[in-house]
């Protein structure tokens, strides 16, 4: 099996000297949200990992067991076995929130560019620009 290589963060980038808070806030929800899908990903590919080896571990001790071999080193292994049987299940959880994490980020971010784009669209312009809150809608 291959090695699990670690992303690389797009939220950690410093903003730009003369960018918007718009534009930066934006570019950081984004960041994360693609992190997220990330980080779902390779905890995935780590929970599929761990089960694999929870597997491979009971069935060691499975096979010692019926070896008679030494009970004390056999006990130890279906401890593992089921230690990791347990970290596999819990890993599954934490992709399945991770995931809930990521949607979450994104739907915030597009909410966010609904919100406050055309304001900030606005206050680009240079111009005399209106108060905050001035485009939410209260539907």
């Amino acid at each position: 099996m291959g090695e699990i290589e670690p992303a690389g963060s797009k939220t950690l980038t410093p903003a730009a000297g003369g960018e918007a808070r718009y534009t930066a806030l934006q570019r950081k929800l984004k960041g994360f949200a693609e992190d997220m899908d990330q980080a779902k990903v390779l905890l995935d590919l780590l929970a599929t990992r761990v089960g694999q080896n929870a597997t491979r571990a009971g069935s060691v001790s499975r096979r010692a067991a019926e070896t008679e071999f030494d009970r004390k080193p056999v006990e130890l292994a279906m401890a593992v076995a089921t230690a990791l049987g347990g970290v596999a299940t819990d890993g599954a959880r934490l992709v399945e929130k991770a995931g809930e994490v990521a949607a979450k980020a994104h739907r915030t971010q597009v909410t966010h560019q609904k919100r406050y784009e055309r304001l900030h669209t606005v206050r680009q312009r240079r111009e005399r620009t209106p108060k905050p809150g001035a485009f939410v809608r209260n539907n």
